[in-house]
C-alpha cells in the first residue's frame, strides 16, 4: 500500500520537497538577505497550508476558527521569540542578518508531510472530509505551524521598519555635524 501512495504522487510534489530541503539547508547557515526574501517563505508555506484546508474541507466556521485561533496564538509566541541576537537589521545596506537555525526546515517539513498525509488519509477515507474532529484537528495543526512562520515574518518586517526612522535620523545628524564643522 505505501509503495502505492509513493507511485501515485505526482512528481511536483516531489520537486517541492526538494526545494523546501534547499531552503532548510540554506537557513541553517547564518546569512543576510533582503526584506522579500523573509516574506517569501512563510507566505508559501501560508498558501500550502490554506490550499489543503480549503480542498479537503472548504471554507467554514469550523476550519477558520480553528486555523485561525491557532495561528494567532502561535504568531503571538514567535514574535516574542523573535530576539536581536537572531536577526540584525542593517539598514544602511538594506539587509537583514539572520542567524542560522533549523527550526525552519522543522516547521517546512512539518507542513509538508501534515499536508501529504493529509491527503493519503483523505483519498483512503473520503469520509474524513465530514468529521469535525479531523477537521478542527488538521488546521489546528496547520494554523499553529503558520503562525510560527508568520509571527516570526511579522516581527522581522516590525525590527525592519523600526530601525528605518533611526538610521535616518542618523544620518541627518552626521549631515548636520559635517555641516556645521565645515562652516567653523
Amino acid at each position: 500500500m505505501f509503495s502505492q501512495i509513493i507511485a501515485h504522487t505526482p512528481v511536483w510534489v516531489w520537486a517541492l520537497l526538494s526545494f523546501l530541503i534547499y531552503r532548510g539547508v540554506m537557513a541553517s547557515r547564518d546569512r543576510n538577505v533582503k526584506l522579500p526574501a523573509v516574506v517569501i517563505l512563510p507566505l508559501v508555506m501560508l498558501l500550502l497550508s490554506l490550499q489543503g484546508i480549503v480542498s479537503g474541507f472548504g471554507i467554514t466556521l469550523l476550519t477558520l476558527t480553528s486555523w485561525g485561533t491557532a495561528c494567532i496564538l502561535s504568531a503571538y509566541f514567535a514574535w516574542k521569540s523573535v530576539s536581536t541576537h537572531m536577526v540584525k537589521i542593517e539598514v544602511d545596506q538594506a539587509q537583514i542578518f539572520l542567524r542560522g537555525s533549523w527550526a525552519p526546515m522543522g516547521l517546512m517539513l512539518t507542513i509538508f508531510i501534515i499536508k501529504y498525509a493529509v491527503n493519503v488519509m483523505l483519498s483512503i477515507q473520503p469520509q474524513w472530509q465530514n468529521e469535525a474532529s479531523f477537521i478542527a484537528a488538521t488546521c489546528l495543526i496547520y494554523g499553529f505551524l503558520n503562525g510560527l512562520l508568520l509571527g516570526k515574518m511579522l516581527r522581522i518586517i516590525f525590527m525592519y521598519k523600526q530601525s528605518k526612522p533611526r538610521a535616518s535620523a542618523l544620518i541627518a545628524r552626521s549631515k548636520l555635524a559635517s555641516q556645521s564643522q565645515t562652516g567653523l
